[in-house]
């Protein structure tokens, strides 16, 4: 009897953390109780949500189909792998399939919401985006993250953790005959991932130093790391990211506010005097109760992207993007950036050339090597 409960408990326990998208958790307590009712079911679905076991075959869920062990959400479930592999028309028909079920409880209105706010996502999907992964040997099975295209896209600046020590460093690659040339580690210190800046402001190298907090432009001419402008901004010190216009008297950045999440904040220079003002909260609708990240302004100056983690994404952290209202000359309500530029992982720091035709994005979505890997998104005409 006692045995019993202690199954019953770890069981609630496992479907709760299930339920929170903590499935790699899950997974480890429904090991502990593999013959208990449909914990088998549950398992396969968990391994195949999980990072770690993503590349499960679809076909250990599909084998459950209209089984006892299976239920009323096994279409939803289907349709987050499928949506999570970018099957996208397969998503879309078990979403459909879930929501079509006359049979699912009254317990499952949460899932019946994720459902369609999925289903608006995958009919929204852009056909004139193409995302794919940076080939080897830029991306690695460490955390890489986009700096910049340089001297008209043949070469790369970006960061990566790869030392494996903990901490990231500024790489360069050259665009060669054949391909990316193996990157070569260019930064004389190691950056805290939550401070993680370099810039392209007008084909120069900006850098926010991580130990002073100041913004320098760095020549990286052959390899080297020669700073020749350093400018101190009092306000960067509680700075994360940031983004400077290419003309250098705007920055947009993020920092912790009360209630420990992020903000996004912007200042300008003045012309006049050559001050800069204090920064101010981003107007219009973008700043809430949840992280706003990684900002990138377009050229035109038209839309601002951001990384956000608020819900009705996608996945934990998502792209989303503000226009400018010419009515009110505020910054209108944050729009999802939608498939493919989103997954149902983790995506940050989206960026985008001054043609708009060419950006680049940071993701650990199914495709990536191990962690967060660079990926180059196409805009087709």
């Amino acid at each position: 009897m006692l045995f019993a409960q202690e199954d019953a408990q770890i069981y609630a326990d496992a479907v709760q953390l299930m339920e929170s998208d903590e499935f790699e958790m899950a997974l480890d307590a429904f090991s502990y109780i593999p013959d208990y009712e449909d914990t088998n079911y549950r398992s396969v679905i968990c391994a195949l949500l999980s990072f770690k076991y993503r590349n499960t075959p679809i076909d250990k869920l599909l084998a459950f189909k209209d089984t006892p062990e299976s239920d009323e959400l096994f279409n939803y479930w289907l349709g987050r792998v499928q949506l999570r592999r970018f099957q996208l028309a397969e998503a879309e028909e078990s979403f459909n399939m879930f929501l079509n079920d006359i049979h699912y409880s009254k317990g499952s209105e949460f899932y019946k919401s994720d459902a369609e706010t999925k289903l608006l996502l995958i009919q929204g999907a852009s056909e004139k985006m193409v995302i794919a992964p940076l080939e080897s040997p830029i991306n690695s099975r460490y955390a890489d993250l986009p700096g910049a295209f340089m001297s008209g896209g043949d070469q790369l600046i970006f960061m990566s953790d790869r030392n494996g020590q903990g901490s990231f460093e500024v790489y360069k690659t050259d665009k060669g005959s054949y391909g990316w040339n193996a990157p070569e580690v260019i930064s004389p210190t190691k950056i805290p991932s939550e401070f993680l800046n370099v810039l392209n402001v007008k084909e120069s190298l900006v850098f926010l130093d991580p130990d002073n907090k100041h913004l320098q432009k760095v020549d990286v001419t052959g390899g080297s790391w020669n700073v020749h402008e350093d400018l101190d901004l009092a306000f960067l010190q509680d700075a994360h990211h940031i983004y400077m216009n290419r003309y250098g008297n705007r920055v947009i950045f993020s920092k912790k506010v009360d209630g420990g999440h992020l903000d996004l904040y912007e200042s300008y220079k003045l012309r006049s005097t050559g001050e800069w003002m204090d920064p101010t909260p981003i107007p219009g609708q973008v700043n809430g109760t949840y992280d706003e990240d990684y900002p990138f302004l377009t050229e035109d100056r038209s839309r601002l992207y951001f990384s956000s983690n608020r819900p009705g994404g996608l996945g934990k952290c998502d792209i989303y993007y503000v226009e400018m209202d010419p009515d009110t000359n505020l910054w209108d309500k944050p729009i999802n950036a939608g498939l493919p530029v989103n997954s149902v992982d983790d995506d940050i720091s989206f960026s985008i050339s001054s043609d708009n035709k060419t950006g680049l994005i940071s993701s650990n979505r199914i495709y990536s090597s191990g962690d967060l890997d660079l990926f180059v998104v196409e805009v087709k005409d």
